[in-house]
């Protein structure tokens, strides 16, 4: 009984989808496999962390999509306010279109991906706000 209960914990904290009964996989028994054992197989993924190497990707990712459009909509002689608007507009889109791309074509689309970008997103607004108008 204890070695379930270590069992159970254990795929709590990486991935319930690691936790599957060992008779769907074709073992006899029905017995609960380790998640551990699932850490080696080409098809599962491991879980998606909040502070994986990609988060902090997508945060300067998007923060440079944010500066780089605000610069190029300012260099065509919008307004502060537009280009930190039409800046936004860019940068949102170019964050949901890429977990898009990645939920159509087989990535791993995350919603704390798109939370990173977010962050980057407003930490480059809010420092392109406190430029020159």
């Amino acid at each position: 009984m204890r070695a379930l209960v270590v069992v159970l914990a254990l795929c709590g904290r990486l991935d319930v989808r690691g936790c599957r009964l060992a008779a769907a996989s074709g073992d006899s028994g029905g017995r609960l496999r380790s998640p551990l054992s699932t850490l080696n197989s080409p098809n599962v993924q491991p879980p998606d962390s909040w502070f994986a190497p990609d988060k902090a990707k997508h945060f300067f990712t998007a923060a440079f999509v944010q500066t780089a459009s605000f610069g190029g909509l300012r260099a065509m002689g919008a307004s502060h306010r537009a280009s930190l608007a039409g800046a936004t507009a860019v940068t949102a889109a170019v964050s949901i279109g890429k977990e898009l791309y990645d939920r159509q074509f087989g990535g791993d689309p995350s919603w704390k991906d798109l939370a990173w970008d977010a962050a980057g997103l407003l930490v480059a607004s809010a420092m392109l706000h406190q430029t020159k108008p």
